[in-house]
């Protein structure tokens, strides 16, 4: 159903942020912040507040709603590129 899909895309986004956070957490430590993990670093932060706006919160359970869905797959993207740019 179209909750169960929202719920695994929702799953994915947190996974693909925590890869990010993770990574960017393992240059810090090794003295390795280069300005793509500086980008990275800060896109931890820009990525949630672009998607969701100042709906955080009730408001978000409105998914039925019309709304422009783009940020969140042109967001999703960055994050994957960011990814790509940080591999070991």
């Amino acid at each position: 159903t179209k909750h169960w899909e929202a719920f695994r895309e929702g799953l994915e986004d947190y996974e693909r942020l925590a890869l990010l956070r993770d990574r960017v957490k393992e240059l810090k430590t090794q003295g390795q912040l280069s300005p793509t993990a500086t980008r990275a670093y800060r896109a931890l932060v820009d990525v949630p507040a672009k998607v969701l706006g100042e709906e955080v919160g009730w408001k978000m359970l409105g998914w039925w709603t019309p709304g422009n869905r783009t940020p969140a797959d042109e967001e999703t993207k960055r994050v994957l590129t960011l990814l790509e740019s940080l591999a070991r």
